[in-house]
């Protein structure tokens, strides 16, 4: 006779009121449950690259400079837990102006060495021994032509272990991407993208690229030699926004040496992170060589 829907659940379970009429006359009324099952429709590798993509060039459009107090940890747990860890004030300024300058581990008062990058010169500052060295970076790449360069690019055909997300469509042209469903997490919105070279590489035969993609940043990468070996693993984490853009504050790379797999672990974490502070250019000025 009649059926009428008394509540909805948020996992698409409806309970119905259903009132009948039997073959003698008698009416009856039940409640019945139903679920509905939606189809999920999960993005293309080519969807979950390009909010990468999206996110990268925010956050090159937004971050002018910036500028922390960055702390490096190197261990090798293999070699009685070997461990060393440096402290230094990092200023950045767009694409082409480091300033770092690195504190005594003694007294973190005391700056014992000061490094600036400015455009292709690099000026390093021993403040221990009084030394400065300063070099043009430039000068490697003088050496050769370009058509020289692309010739020995196009022989080891290199794939780079920083894959450029900004390019999605350069990408998907030199590599096989596909969902590896296995390393996924869907109902998280976590994607491992596996990106396959076309071309035989003589160093690296895949990466695995795992997505957050409700952020649009890669948060980690597993690079395999030929052998199908684990070689590098380098992870981001502790992930703030800021200005609308997801940063992450702590990075932990790992290389697996091929020889005898030894672990060389490194960690990045900054801290009193701030950003657009309109950084004054004299702090990279570097005398003219």
């Amino acid at each position: 006779l009649a059926i009428l829907p008394l509540s909805t659940m948020p996992d698409g379970t409806y309970t119905l009121k259903l009132t009948a009429r039997d073959t003698l006359g008698y009416v009856s009324t039940h409640e019945i449950k139903v679920m509905v099952q939606q189809k999920v429709v999960l993005p293309t590798p080519e969807e979950i690259l390009q909010k990468v993509a999206e996110n990268y060039q925010r956050t090159k459009d937004t971050i002018k400079d910036l500028q922390s107090t960055q702390t490096v940890t190197w261990k090798i747990p293999a070699y009685d837990n070997w461990e060393k860890t440096t402290k230094s004030h990092l200023w950045i300024k767009g694409e082409d102006k480091i300033r770092n300058e690195v504190l005594s581990w003694i007294d973190e008062n005391i700056v014992i060495q000061t490094q600036i990058l400015n455009g292709n010169i690099l000026k390093v500052i021993d403040h221990n021994i009084g030394k400065t060295i300063v070099r043009n970076l430039g000068t490697f790449s003088s050496l050769f032509t370009e058509e020289e360069i692309d010739g020995l690019k196009e022989e080891l055909n290199l794939l780079p272990a920083n894959l450029d997300y900004s390019e999605v469509q350069s990408l998907l042209g030199s590599n096989t991407v596909t969902i590896n469903f296995d390393e996924s997490n869907i109902n998280n919105n976590i994607y491992c993208l596996d990106v396959v070279p076309f071309k035989v590489n003589i160093l690296i035969s895949k990466i695995k690229v795992y997505i957050d993609y409700s952020k649009g940043v890669v948060f980690k990468e597993e690079v395999y030699d030929q052998n199908g070996d684990l070689q590098l693993i380098m992870e981001t984490q502790d992930y703030r926004l800021i200005e609308d853009i997801w940063f992450p504050l702590k990075s932990i790379n790992t290389t697996i040496t091929k020889e005898d797999g030894v672990e060389i672990i490194q960690i990045i974490t900054n801290e009193g992170l701030k950003i657009n502070q309109d950084i004054d250019n004299s702090i990279f000025e570097i005398p003219k060589i």
